[in-house]
């Protein structure tokens, strides 16, 4: 009787072990974070990271907790709250596909090959961003202040060509009010899905380098006087473009 009862104590013990399907910790206080069926989810408020490579860790810098899980991870979760995403924070994720991202994120590491700070990504997989905010916070996001020509590109979310969804659709149409932030550079770069750009009267820009890889960019619409507008900022870009005294291409 008692080798029965051992035996059924056993088998449910390894049950509850494969019913288990994610693992938890906290890290630095403010966020927690699991893993299950190839799917990183991370909630709290404040900075995830920085972290750091294991062969340069310093006493209060480590690497970042789910790097073990990154042969499984293919989605990534960031919770509403979270507001910056630091040095390598996600940058061993090497399968990433997908990754969602909250309103209350402001920033994110670009990384620059000159000093110790190094991107929150790595962006070889990634074919869709599903954007939890507004298109404004979207391009306030991509158009923050430090973003150089330096680590404008190989770093920028938007590098490898992912789809970008917006109140869960691609983002086709852009339109530019009076109160819209500017375009800094490359705010919607590499944006494949955009088609069709309406600069209302009123808006003051600049736009910067901002459409750089829009290929299906075709229409773009300025519905009073062009706004300050770089040498560069459609370039590799043919659109229509119509405007009160203007009849071209771009």
């Amino acid at each position: 009787m008692k080798k029965r009862l051992s035996l059924c104590l056993v088998l449910i013990l390894i049950l509850s072990a494969m019913l288990v399907p994610a693992m938890s910790a906290e890290a630095a206080g403010n966020y927690t974070w699991s893993v299950a069926d190839g799917v990183l989810t991370i909630t709290g408020t404040g900075m995830v990271g920085p972290f750091s490579f294991a062969s340069s860790l310093s006493s209060n810098i480590t690497t970042e907790p789910w790097e073990s899980y990154a042969d499984e991870i293919t989605s990534v979760v960031v919770g509403e709250g979270i507001s910056y995403l630091g040095n390598l924070a996600l940058s061993e994720l090497y399968k990433m596909e997908e990754i969602t991202l909250p309103s209350t994120l402001v920033g994110y590491s670009f990384g620059d090959n000159n000093t110790n700070v190094y991107s929150a990504f790595d962006l070889n997989r990634l074919a869709r961003i599903n954007w939890g905010g507004t298109t404004d916070q979207w391009i306030r996001l991509q158009s923050r202040s430090g973003y150089t020509a330096v680590n404008r590109s190989t770093h920028n979310l938007m590098y490898n060509n992912p789809t970008l969804y917006v109140d869960g659709k691609p983002l086709t149409e852009l339109v530019l009010e009076a109160d819209s932030p500017r375009l800094g550079y490359d705010a919607l770069y590499n944006c494949a899905d955009l088609t069709r750009l309406t600069v209302e009267d009123g808006y003051a820009g600049p736009i910067q380098e901002a459409f750089y890889g829009c290929t299906a960019l075709n229409t773009v619409l300025f519905e009073g006087g062009a706004p300050e507008i770089s040498d560069y900022a459609f370039s590799g870009v043919e659109a229509t473009v119509s405007a009160p005294s203007l009849s071209a291409r771009a």
